[in-house]
This record gives structure tokens, C-alpha cells and sequence, in this order.
């Protein structure tokens, strides 16, 4: 077969069909396609797929590995012998996105990874000349106590802002639509 054949337009879009057909069909696995929705959503976010830099080979497997939801965790199917309960005692059931976001375990990391992206949302306000404070107590109409992450206020346009970053597992490509509701 001759370069120009094997690069010619027809053989690029027959390829690109055959890609689209696989990515649906991977998409609609109920386990391991979870994950894969949000390659098409962000590409360009996406490109640390194709362009390793940075990362050492393990850890570009193992990003592979939890963005496509096949991490070692007791749900997923021939990871463990006895149950599919969090083998940390709670009786949750030991899913990627439980043992991320709500297993006492990892408690400390995720408070670290949450005051972290704080702190980079608050250095980007305040380079914008922003006056910002971070961790503010606050009542509730309620009477309870509250804590707002971020007030931020700009004194030359007088608006401000309260930001209250949240770092969720994705599920899926309308998770933005469905968190703006739930806030």
C-alpha cells in the first residue's frame, strides 16, 4: 500500500468513523464507560492522554486507569474475594468515587487537595487585584454556622463574589448542569 492510499482523505475519515463507533460503544459500558463521556467534553484537558510528559509511566497508567473507573476498588468485578464493601469497615460499598469523596480514609487528602485549589482560586482573584479573604464564618438565616470558602471584592467595579469550591468525582457531562441546580 502506497503512503498516498494509506493517508488519503477517505482512509482519515473511515478511520475517524471506526473511532467514533468504538468511543459510543465504550461509553455505553455501565462499569467502565463512566469516565470515558468526558474525553469528547474537554479535549484539550484530555491531551495529557496522548502527551506524557510529566508523568511517569505508572502514573499515566494509573490516571488511565481512574479516569476510565477500572482503579483497584473492591466493586470493580475480580478485584476482591470477599465483598464489595470498603475494606476500611464502612459498609459502603467501595467505589472510586467513595473511596475519593467520602471515606473517612482519605479525609486528610481530600481537605488538603480542597485548601489547595482554595488557595490557587485566591492568588488568581487577588492578581486580578481583588481583595480576598479566605475562610469566613458566617450565621445562616437558620441560626447555624456556616463557612464561606472564599469573599472576594473588587473595589474599582464594586462587585464581589463568594466561591465555594467543591471537587466531585465526574459522572458524566451534565454533572455541571445537575451541581448549579443542587447550589
Amino acid at each position: 500500500m502506497s503512503d498516498t492510499t494509506r493517508h488519503s482523505p477517505n482512509c482519515r475519515n473511515f478511520r475517524e468513523e471506526l473511532r467514533g463507533r468504538e468511543y459510543e460503544s465504550w461509553k455505553t459500558l455501565s462499569g467502565r464507560g463512566k469516565g470515558v463521556e468526558m474525553y469528547s467534553e474537554v479535549t484539550a484537558a484530555n491531551s495529557w492522554i496522548a502527551n506524557k510528559k510529566g508523568l511517569l509511566i505508572s502514573e499515566w497508567i494509573s490516571s488511565l486507569k481512574i479516569t476510565a473507573n477500572l482503579a483497584s476498588v473492591r466493586s470493580v468485578p475480580g478485584r476482591s474475594l470477599d465483598g464489595t464493601r470498603c475494606r476500611y469497615g464502612c459498609p459502603e460499598i467501595e467505589t472510586l468515587a467513595y473511596v475519593l469523596g467520602l471515606c473517612e480514609q482519605g479525609l486528610l487528602l481530600r481537605n488538603s487537595r480542597h485548601h489547595l485549589v482554595r488557595s490557587k482560586i485566591t492568588a488568581a482573584l487577588r492578581n486580578k487585584g481583588w481583595i480576598v479573604e479566605e475562610e469566613i464564618s458566617c450565621l445562616a438565616e437558620n441560626g447555624s454556622t456556616r463557612r464561606v470558602d472564599i469573599s472576594a471584592y473588587n473595589a474599582d467595579t464594586k462587585q464581589g463574589i463568594i466561591v465555594n469550591p467543591t471537587i466531585r468525582f465526574d459522572v458524566g457531562c451534565h454533572q455541571s448542569a445537575e451541581v448549579h441546580l443542587e447550589k
